[in-house]
């Protein structure tokens, strides 16, 4: 009897457990992060908890969150959204971008599908930069101290960009503290997350990397951007390749060189930037005014040209990209003056006080010889230096304080005279 009884409870037992199991998947709440909008595409290891993490600083996991050029969920810029081929050279979506119904702004916004795709596909670019430029090395160092793993390294470079992770790893800071401290917040923030069997093996669609011949880009304002140069470029429909498919040889850029077409242009004249690279395909440049408006622009030739409309100094950033990577070149900065009308009546008149005598000779004299010794003049007074170039060759030199002495020469003798008699004939 008490054997039946046993065998009773336990069935009842038994079935009190399933129950209580039942209930329990039917009740407790859903705690995925949803981090992938892919259909059975559950990823083998922890790659949807560092979204989620990483979602939820950059956005709030807001796939339609927008802020300034960085949009959806994990605020992708053009810059990125070009890496992995949903934008082109010229800022246009893709055919790659299409087939998740990607056309605009607005339907990158509305698709989850194609942002999950975009993040992904950007951070297995990333890691492929990481190995390819020596940053996976620091993996379990401390980096300004805080322990660097590998999916710490993936977020703080999707926030620093590999290239400004490697100068916060080697130099301390990529320059700008703000973005330090953030990358840096992210590394701790987003460490330790087990997600190289994703980034490693899961293949992800890319186009073909853009062989683009144009060598000149002009733009006719640095609010708005218009490309007067056409090119060609080959690219092929999206395939099948991988990340790691991409040839092992290619390295970053190794220098970036930037030369202004002058360090001191006027206002509302063109002002051209060459830039120079050893194997850059492509460039970011950053502008930013005096007032600290930025501007920015993607650049496939080696050539830009730009009006300047503000008056000051501009810091003038450019990053060289191609598939292996990115450099740096050190920020120039340009000195934007308005162009001062010379007329008759302050030609020669280099201290602007309203007369032409000997002491504007001196100054010119004085501002020649500081140039040849590569030192700058000293001067207490105002000196205008297009007055003081009187024959307007662009030069100052002996042979405009000549011209300054011989006018006020015969001014001084009572003699009625004027430029047009001292300056040549053209």
């Amino acid at each position: 009897m008490r054997i039946i009884q046993k065998n009773t409870y336990t069935k009842l037992g038994a079935f009190i457990t399933a129950a209580m199991l039942l209930f329990g998947v039917m009740f407790t709440p859903d705690t995925s992060t949803g981090a992938s909008a892919y259909e059975n595409s559950d990823y083998a290891d922890q790659y949807d908890e560092f979204l989620y993490v990483l979602g939820e600083s950059e956005s709030g996991n807001n796939y339609s969150a927008v802020s300034g050029q960085y949009l959806g969920r994990w605020q992708i810029g053009s810059l990125g959204l070009q890496e992995i081929g949903f934008l082109d050279a010229s800022g246009n979506w893709t055919d790659l971008a299409a087939s998740f119904g990607i056309t605009s702004r607005e339907t990158f916004l509305e698709s989850e599908e194609g942002q999950d795709y975009a993040v992904l596909a950007s951070h297995k670019r990333i890691l492929y930069y990481a190995e390819n430029m020596g940053i996976t090395s620091y993996i379990d160092t401390e980096v300004s101290g805080v322990k660097m793993t590998l999916s710490g390294m993936i977020a703080s470079a999707h926030s620093l960009g590999v290239g400004g992770l490697k100068k916060l790893i080697t130099n301390g800071t990529s320059g700008n503290a703000g973005n330090d401290a953030t990358a840096l917040k992210y590394m701790n923030l987003c460490g330790g997350y087990d997600i190289e069997q994703t980034l490693q093996n899961t293949p992800v669609q890319t186009t073909a990397l853009t062989t683009v011949t144009t060598t000149t880009t002009t733009w006719t304002e640095t609010t708005t951007v218009q490309t007067t140069t056409s090119f060609t470029s080959t690219q092929t429909t999206a395939s099948e390749t991988t990340i790691s498919s991409l040839t092992t040889e290619l390295k970053p850029p190794s220098y970036i060189n930037v030369i202004p077409s002058s360090d001191t242009p006027y206002a509302g004249e063109m002002f051209n930037l060459y830039i120079e690279s050893d194997n850059a395909e492509s460039y970011h440049i950053l502008i930013t005014a005096p007032d600290g408006t930025e501007t920015e622009y993607l650049l496939s030739g080696s050539v830009i040209g730009m009006v300047l409309s503000m008056t000051g100094v501009y810091k003038i950033s450019v990053t060289g990209y191609n598939a292996a990577g990115e450099s740096y070149a050190e920020p120039i900065y340009v000195a934007v003056s308005r162009k001062i009308i010379v007329n008759e009546e302050n030609i020669g008149d280099a201290n602007d006080d309203g007369v032409v005598d000997i002491t504007d000779a001196g100054i010119i004299l004085q501002y020649y010889s500081c140039s040849a010794a590569g030192v700058p003049m000293k001067t207490d007074g105002k000196f205008v230096k297009d007055y003081a170039d009187a024959n307007g060759d662009g030069e100052l030199d002996i042979y405009d304080a000549s011209l300054v002495l011989s006018y006020y020469s015969k001014k001084a003798a009572g003699l009625e005279v004027s430029w047009k008699d001292i300056l040549p004939a053209a």
